[in-house]
C-alpha cells in the first residue's frame, strides 16, 4: 500500500502492551528498540512482516549484539520457517486499514458514476465525446422528452450498497480481523460468529463502537486480574451487548 494512502498514525493498545508477557520480559532498552521497529515497519511495503535481519536493523542492533537479545525479542513475533518474522497485530491493523481505503475509494468511484448518470437529460444518459454513455439507461430520442427516465427509475440503476460490497461479508470480515483476534477468551467461535451477525446495523460506526467497548473490557479484565474462566464467552458478551457498558 503506497505511503500516501496510509494513515499518519497507528493504533496502540496500552493494556495489551503492559500485559503481554513477551514484552514484559524485555529490558527497557529492548522495549524501546522493539517499539522503534514497530514504527519503522509501518513505513515498510508490508507493515508487520519482514525478514529477521530487517527487524534487527530497525532495532539498531549490530550482528554481534543480536544473539544476546534475539531469543527474548523473537517471542514478540510469529517466527516462520522461511526466516520471516510477523507482528500479528500490526499486520491485521494494516489489512483493515487497506480494506477501508479500498472500500472508500470504490464508494467514491460508484458515487461519481451515479452522479454523472443523473446529470443530464432529466436524470438520464450523459454522453461523452464519441457517443460513450454513462449509466445503464437505454438511449432515447432527444425529441421525446416524455421518454426520459424518471428520478425513481434512475435511482433503481444505482448500486444496491454504498460501497459496492456485500454487507454481510464485510461484517464477517470485521469479526475475523477486528473482534475475534482481540477477544481474550477464544471459545465457541461458531457461536460467536452467529452472535456477531445478530449485531445491527452492519456499519463502520457500530464496528468501532463494539471494538471500543471490547478495549474497555480488556482493560478492566487486565486491571482486575480476571481469570480466563470468569471472562464470558464471546457469544454471551455479544448477545448481552456488553460493549455498551463501561467494564
Amino acid at each position: 500500500m503506497p505511503r500516501d494512502q496510509r494513515a499518519p498514525s497507528f493504533q496502540f493498545y496500552p493494556a495489551d502492551w503492559l500485559s503481554d508477557p513477551a514484552v514484559d520480559a524485555l529490558s527497557f532498552d529492548e522495549q524501546g528498540r522493539y517499539f522503534r521497529a514497530l514504527c519503522m515497519t509501518r513505513m515498510a511495503r508490508t507493515p508487520g512482516r519482514a525478514p529477521e535481519g530487517q527487524w534487527r536493523e530497525w532495532m539498531r542492533y549490530t550482528a554481534d549484539e543480536w544473539p544476546e537479545h534475539r531469543d527474548r525479542l523473537s517471542r514478540c513475533f510469529r517466527v516462520q520457517p522461511d526466516g520471516i518474522w510477523t507482528q500479528k497485530r500490526t499486520l491485521l491493523d494494516y489489512r483493515e486499514q487497506r480494506r477501508r481505503f479500498l472500500s472508500a475509494k470504490e464508494a467514491g468511484r460508484l458515487s461519481g458514476v451515479a452522479r454523472r448518470a443523473r446529470a443530464v437529460n432529466g436524470f438520464g444518459t450523459e454522453t461523452r465525446t464519441g457517443g460513450e454513455r454513462i449509466g445503464n439507461e437505454t438511449p432515447t430520442p432527444s425529441s421525446s422528452s416524455s421518454s426520459s427516465p424518471s428520478i425513481e427509475e434512475t435511482q433503481h440503476t444505482c448500486p444496491p450498497s454504498a460501497n459496492g460490497h456485500n454487507p454481510k461479508a464485510e461484517w464477517t470480515e470485521g469479526f475475523d480481523v477486528s473482534f475475534w483476534p482481540g477477544y481474550p477468551r477464544k471459545v465457541a467461535r461458531k457461536a460467536a460468529l452467529k452472535a456477531w451477525l445478530t449485531v445491527k446495523p452492519w456499519s463502520q460506526e457500530r464496528l468501532d463502537e463494539v471494538c471500543a467497548g471490547l478495549d474497555r473490557w480488556r482493560t478492566y479484565w487486565t486491571d482486575h486480574d480476571t481469570p480466563a474462566d470468569k471472562i464470558p464467552h464471546p457469544a454471551t458478551w455479544l448477545h448481552q451487548e456488553r460493549w455498551e457498558s463501561v467494564g
